[in-house]
């Protein structure tokens, strides 16, 4: 979270918006919030299902095969994804800041303080304003948020104190999307764990299986050549492959799983970076619709939610 020494510099008050178009009205920005809590909910319901998925993958191993590590797959992604959900439960409460401005403008009651909270917010929810601040670069990032703070705070207009918020909020979404990133690569390292324990696993009837392959190739050609012995070496590789068949099959199923939970990871994660970056766009469009008093359009954002909801439905089949 954001410290109040580091944002001592700014101004502490609550100054009042006026509108520089009094004769216009303001758009509603209700389906912008609408449809930013839409994504927060498909993203949430996509990190359980991600995190389910992860123990049904631990569950199909042999006991002597679930290593703590494995063991603890579902925590350690909820534990990233977590941040996730903390960030996107941001970005609602910033959606709905400018929607009570917006609101409150169209009647002569607007103030930025609600935006400058919603926007602190975010800000801490992604990290740019980590507990601890060292280097330049920590520096850089508190002194863009103190000034959109006090821009906003100093705005005689409601569309200058987004305008004033947009290049905070751009740099917030982008770092969401660092976030999903992140738990992405977490995703990816954990199925490679599951996949090398399902392969130890069944390491023995693999190896045996590769073995008694080889050796069928040449009790094929030796039988061409109509040599008796060979007849009896087909049939003890036949008694050898019917032994091991209902593991081999186990470790087949269980691998095809795994192959498809771990692609449909991959399009979900795309699709929930796709949809955070949609989100980031709409932000600025918005600005735009209320600096030129047009109504706010969320088609595109309403279906980035939709395409996670049906990659979600469609996990849930497999």
């Amino acid at each position: 979270m954001i410290r109040n020494k580091v944002l001592a510099p700014v101004v502490v008050g609550i100054f009042a918006i006026g509108t520089t178009a009094a004769c216009t009205s303001l758009p509603d920005t209700s389906a912008y919030t609408g449809a930013t809590v839409e994504m927060r909910n498909s993203l949430r319901q996509a990190g359980g299902i991600l995190g389910a998925e992860l123990a049904r993958g631990v569950a199909v191993l042999p006991p002597g095969f679930r290593t703590p590590a494995l063991d603890s797959a579902t925590s350690r992604f909820e534990t990233a994804w977590g941040q996730t959900n903390g960030s996107v439960d941001a970005l609602v409460r910033y959606a709905e800041s400018v929607e009570a401005l917006t609101a409150a403008g169209n009647d002569g009651r607007a103030s930025g303080e609600g935006l400058v909270q919603g926007l602190l917010g975010l800000a801490g929810a992604v990290g740019m304003a980590p507990a601890a601040a060292a280097g330049s670069l920590a520096v850089e990032t508190f002194g863009m948020i103190n000034s959109a703070v006090a821009n906003i705070r100093a705005a005689r207009s409601i569309e200058q104190s987004l305008a004033a918020a947009d290049p905070i909020v751009q740099d917030a979404a982008q770092l969401l999307v660092a976030q999903v990133a992140s738990a992405r690569e977490l995703f990816d390292v954990l199925v490679a764990e599951q996949r090398n324990a399902l392969d130890a696993a069944y390491s023995a009837e693999i190896d045996l299986d590769r073995a008694l392959t080889s050796q069928s190739h040449q009790v094929a050609a030796g039988s061409l050549e109509g040599e008796p012995q060979y007849r009896d070496a087909a049939e003890r590789l036949r008694v050898a492959r019917e032994a091991i068949a209902p593991r081999l099959a186990d470790y087949r199923a269980a691998t095809l799983a795994l192959n498809a939970r771990a692609r449909a990871g991959t399009d979900l994660f795309a699709t929930t970076e796709a949809a955070l970056q949609t989100w980031r766009n709409s932000h600025a469009q918005l600005v735009v619709a209320v600096r030129e008093r047009r109504p706010v359009t969320v088609q595109s954002l309403l279906a980035a939610s939709e395409d996670l909801k049906d990659l979600v439905e469609r996990w849930r089949e497999l």
